[in-house]
């Protein structure tokens, strides 16, 4: 319902770019949520028959509204799933020709998706091979991801500086595919531990729980597409449709007084942990708000405690980036890599005279985005302070034969200024 008022303007989006984002702030998990909900429907069209197929169609008018193909891709594969454990069951045949139906479908959804997300998508995984195979057993631990992918992005771009993704290359902090994202953090043994759980729970499974398993199923499809496990409400959703799953008992055991005890102790040690975590991260909201409000800066304790999350690094570098009052701040070297950060980085560098450090941040920014202006302005300004003269008048040219996203007046004043500059020093 609040996908369908927002479609019709009776109340706004959570986000400025997209219209519909239901009750998320991004249009994927809302869509996510929907594929859940139709697939997880199915186990009641039986008794139910004509409010489930209500509920049903409702929800397939919203997911059509939010425009998502990896969330087509997830519901069809969800569908296939049960005609496979019911249908197919009949005959072998019937199952191949089921798996190649559902195989082909997904496929040509993938290879016929020519929109820039999909081209970005194709972008992130190209260039996360390299960050894959660093460590590929165990990976590079939790987070490696959002704090070295940009990096990697970087050295993408500057040994292919006519590569087609550039068009579409932005600030990237989801894989968009959980799997690369396990493989990167934890290496095969992450991946391969996940796959053991999944295959064991499916082989558990009979044929009795082949709706609840079809949601399991079209989750793991828009997992190779979105980030589903960034959205608390999606893994509340998910884990509880797995809970109801029917499984055979494995082994049996009574609680006698001493483990009730001790399941007790853990439990309350555990309120109290939570309580106390929860009280900070209370107090690091109040702190955040009023940074954005008066520009008071975080206290140190709170500040080193929370540095190394990634929501909270990205507000808060975001904020100093902005202020140019904090800009001086030297907590700005601990943001994670992205094109603004970086540029604020080098500029920290710059007012200091520390040329060369400035030079590295500028040109590490300039080949994150090679579709940014600012970062190359940036440098431009470095090298005509100091005096290089040709490496200026590289940057002005390479800013010039920049294509934008989108132009504005600002970078067309910047474009105006790189050609007066080369004139000038043509002449």
């Amino acid at each position: 319902m609040i996908i369908f008022a927002q479609h019709t303007g009776l109340i706004p989006s959570g986000n400025i770019v997209y219209p519909c984002t239901g009750s998320f702030d991004n249009p994927a998990p809302a869509a996510c949520y929907i594929v859940l909900g139709i697939t997880a429907s199915l186990l009641f069209i039986k008794h139910y028959r004509h409010i489930t197929s209500i509920c049903i169609l409702l929800q397939l008018s919203a997911l059509y509204i939010l425009s998502s193909t990896a969330a087509w891709a997830a519901l069809i594969a969800g569908i296939l799933y049960v005609i496979y454990m019911h249908v197919g069951s009949i005959v072998i045949l019937g199952k191949v020709i089921t798996t190649l139906i559902c195989a082909g479908i997904l496929l040509l959804i993938i290879i016929g998706s020519h929109s820039p997300s999909a081209k970005g998508r194709m972008m992130i995984w190209d260039i996360s091979i390299p960050l894959m195979l660093r460590n590929p057993v165990f990976g590079l631990g939790e987070g490696a991801f959002h704090r070295e992918y940009m990096l990697v992005q970087a050295q993408y771009f500057t040994e292919h500086m006519k590569s087609p993704y550039i068009s579409v290359a932005d600030n990237i902090i989801y894989p968009f595919n959980e799997y690369i994202g396990i493989i990167v953090g934890y290496g095969l043994f992450g991946i391969v531990l996940t796959a053991g759980v999944i295959i064991l729970t499916f082989k558990a499974s009979g044929q009795k729980n082949s709706f609840l398993l079809s949601c399991i199923v079209a989750f793991m499809v828009f997992a190779g597409f979105s980030y589903p496990s960034e959205s608390l409400p999606l893994l509340i959703l998910i884990s509880v449709l797995s809970g109801r799953l029917e499984l055979p008992s494995i082994y049996r055991f009574k609680f006698n007084m001493p483990i009730k005890a001790g399941i007790t102790f853990i439990s309350l040690s555990a309120i109290i942990v939570s309580s106390g975590e929860y009280h900070s991260l209370l107090k690091l909201n109040n702190a955040v708000n009023e940074l954005y409000k008066s520009g008071k800066d975080i206290e140190d304790d709170l500040y080193n405690k929370y540095v190394g999350n990634r929501n909270f690094n990205d507000y808060y570098m975001a904020q100093l980036s902005r202020d140019k009052n904090m800009i001086s701040n030297p907590r700005i070297n601990d943001a994670f890599p992205s094109c603004e950060n970086f540029v604020a980085i080098g500029t920290f560098h710059y007012a200091k005279l520390e040329f060369v450090s400035a030079e590295y941040y500028f040109k590490q920014a300039s080949a994150m985005l090679p579709n940014r202006i600012i970062p190359r302005y940036k440098l431009w300004e470095l090298y005509s302070d100091i005096g290089m003269t040709e490496k200026a008048l590289k940057v002005a040219h390479d800013i010039i034969s920049t294509k934008e996203k989108i132009e504005s007046t600002y970078t067309l004043s910047i474009k105006k200024k790189m050609r007066q500059f080369i004139d000038t020093n043509n002449s």
